[in-house]
């Protein structure tokens, strides 16, 4: 198993619950420090929908295959 990554954080972005159903979710990364990463990333997330670190924390690999650097804020995955 990979180390996690230091000052690298997994932000989950979800739109607003639609008639109780799921609602979608984006998995975005943040590559600042824990307090400024959900931030970040609300400034970027369609307006309205909810922002918050994921629970989770991405490997050294991981951030190494995306190639990342330091206050870049990526979406990674969109999910519906």
């Amino acid at each position: 198993m990979s180390d996690m990554a230091i000052g690298v954080h997994y932000v989950v972005v979800r739109h607003p619950e639609a008639e109780g159903r799921l609602s979608p979710t984006r998995l975005w990364i943040a590559v600042l420090p824990r307090e400024e990463a959900v931030e970040a990333v609300r400034r970027q997330a369609p307006e309205g929908w909810q922002v918050e670190l994921a629970p989770e924390q991405p490997t050294g690999d991981q951030v190494a295959a995306l190639n990342l650097r330091y206050g870049e804020v990526r979406e990674i995955t969109c999910q519906s």
